[in-house]
């Protein structure tokens, strides 16, 4: 193993024992972890270069404001970490870029205690979520013609399925997930059938999509893009 150096980020991110053990089981593929390794770097790197200019963006605060703030409160320095590990860890854009926007919102100076509260459940449901359920919650939350629901109107399984732009044997599982949140509720209708309507909690999480966000993905919603 000797291509790998010590005390690197790229031979830190393993134990050195499992290292030992690779290198002797496979030492003509060390080279190949290490290059691994190192692409891990480069992608967190990249990602925090992402999420940086985001948060800057959206929190109209400079690096300083920011410390400051979570320096005083610790309710919002907690929302602001959790948005920061999972943006480093997800390969998906859009829930980054969603992140970056919880996480400044909980760091700007006029952000009350009660507000960052909730921002502790938003935070919450955007590291649960993968960008197909929240496409799922914008399908069930608008109609065909990407305007918001009346409160109590619901979907159809048929409606559902029409405009889902994913395989249908997923429909399933992103209903779940939603569910699972609090950002969905299904009502049996007349004949037994079951439709679909977002709770209070997802009424709100959709507002903040297509009102602040213009859209899921950002100002380009049920495109695929």
């Amino acid at each position: 193993m000797g291509e790998l150096e010590r005390d690197t980020p790229t031979s830190r991110h393993i134990r050195p024992e499992l290292l030992l053990v690779f290198g002797m089981i496979f030492p003509e593929r060390s080279q190949v972890l290490r290059n691994y390794y190192k692409d891990i770097d480069d992608r967190r790197r990249r990602r925090a270069g992402e999420f940086k200019d985001d948060l800057l963006d959206a929190a109209h605060s400079s690096p300083e404001e920011i410390i400051e703030r979570m320096l005083a409160d610790e309710q919002a320095a907690e929302v602001f970490e959790r948005a920061v590990h999972e943006a480093l860890l997800t390969a998906d854009d859009h829930k980054r870029y969603l992140l970056a926007q919880v996480a400044a919102a909980a760091v700007r100076g006029t952000t009350t205690p009660r507000q960052v509260e909730a921002l502790k459940y938003l935070v919450r449901t955007v590291i649960a979520l993968d960008s197909p359920d929240i496409t799922m919650l914008v399908t069930i939350g608008t109609t065909t013609d990407r305007e918001p629901r009346a409160a109590q109107e619901t979907a159809k399984r048929e409606e559902i399925e029409a405009r889902w732009p994913n395989p249908p044997d997923l429909v399933a599982p992103a209903l779940a997930a939603l569910q699972q949140q609090g950002l969905l509720e299904g009502v049996n209708d007349y004949g037994g059938m079951v439709q679909w309507r977002l709770s209070l909690y997802g009424r709100r999480f959709l507002d903040h999509l297509l009102t602040d966000l213009g859209g899921w993905p950002p100002r380009r919603q049920l495109e695929g893009g």
